[in-house]
């Protein structure tokens, strides 16, 4: 198989791309063909076979969060390349092996702070919003994290596409959604649901304790995120 890791780091978050081009490089994929896309705005990085690199603006918090599947969906001739497409957040690291287990054809991962329910929470409420959620269907709702996604190539880039026409109206109509693309993915799970909803060992925070859900796969590392989004 030919699989795409998807990084984006713009403004301070080009510090941490070695960290998980490392580790992907020795935990994800290895039977198959790993290659990487970075989005960013950093010239220190050198394109090869298998490390492409687009450039692309830095623009303040929170659209440097909001416009991520407008970049993916802009380099969609080059992504549709491969067979498997997966987004990771670049201020992660891959701490075990992961493997052909996770490929299916839309693959999102459990929030962490929301494993015992409560997605209504963290679920867009506002109606003037296109990721807006009501109440009724949210109680039920299994929150995903932004994190971690993939897929898919053809199924991936379809959700890139309708992420970034929702965030689109969003802005047309001056409006922001709760957590960002993080919303409108959660959104589009409604309709979408994931063929393999992993556990929230794919995204685990590095400062918590005892994972109950098994080896951790993938970390999010501890940041002070006032200083990186400054």
């Amino acid at each position: 198989m030919r699989i795409c890791l998807i990084l984006i780091a713009t403004g301070k978050y080009h510090v941490f791309v070695r960290d998980i081009v490392n580790s992907a490089k020795q935990f994800l994929f290895k039977e198959h063909s790993l290659s990487f896309h970075l989005f960013t705005d950093c010239p220190d990085f050198e394109e090869t076979e298998s490390f492409h690199v687009t450039y692309v603006p830095h623009v303040p918090w929170p659209a440097s969060t909001l416009m991520r599947y407008h970049f993916i969906t802009h380099e969609r001739a080059h992504l549709a390349n491969f067979d498997y497409l997966f987004y990771c957040d670049v201020d992660m690291r891959f701490v075990s092996d992961v493997g052909d287990d996770i490929l299916s054809d839309f693959v999102a991962v459990r929030h962490p702070n929301r494993t015992d329910g409560g997605a209504e929470k963290s679920l867009d409420n506002n109606p003037n919003s296109t990721a807006y959620v009501p109440f009724s269907i949210a109680v039920n709702h299994v929150y995903v994290a932004g994190g971690f996604v993939g897929g898919k190539a053809e199924n991936f880039l379809n959700m890139a596409k309708t992420i970034s026409s929702c965030v689109d109206i969003d802005l047309r109509n001056k409006v922001f959604a709760r957590w960002f693309d993080e919303s409108h993915l959660n959104k589009y799970t409604l309709s979408n649901p994931p063929t393999k909803l992993l556990d929230p060992n794919y995204c685990w925070p590095e400062n918590w304790t005892d994972c109950k859900f098994g080896q951790v796969k993938l970390l999010a590392l501890l940041k002070n995120h006032k200083e990186m989004r400054g």
